[in-house]
């Protein structure tokens, strides 16, 4: 959840959350530009709530970081939270811990 107000109007706001390892390493990042959601949006106060239904970062520490743009000009871009994703229970490797589901069949040989 993020919510900030707008000083000066704008034609071209967008939000970017930008999910990344401590040393600089972009992870993944969602935007607003993805379906035009602040294309409406031109003062006021901005609202925003963003749901991730499977975040699925293997263990270790993380950053998040926030660009707000008008155009291509940065409003406001900055480190907005610092997070430690903590283990499921099993190994897990590299950045990602994708959800899967094993089948495993062994036939007989005669």
């Amino acid at each position: 959840h993020y919510r900030f107000h707008i000083v000066d109007r704008v034609t071209d706001l967008n939000v970017s959350l930008v999910f990344c390892t401590p040393d600089g390493k972009a992870v993944s990042a969602i935007s607003t530009l993805n379906g035009d959601l602040l294309k409406s949006v031109h003062d006021g106060v901005v609202d925003c709530s963003v749901t991730i239904p499977d975040f699925n970062l293997c263990p270790g520490e993380y950053v998040l970081l926030m660009p707000v743009h008008e155009g291509k000009s940065y409003l406001y871009r900055d480190k907005v939270k610092e997070f430690v994703v903590t283990g499921p229970g099993r190994l897990t490797w590299h950045l990602l811990d994708f959800q899967y589901d094993y089948q495993v069949r062994c036939e007989k040989l005669a």
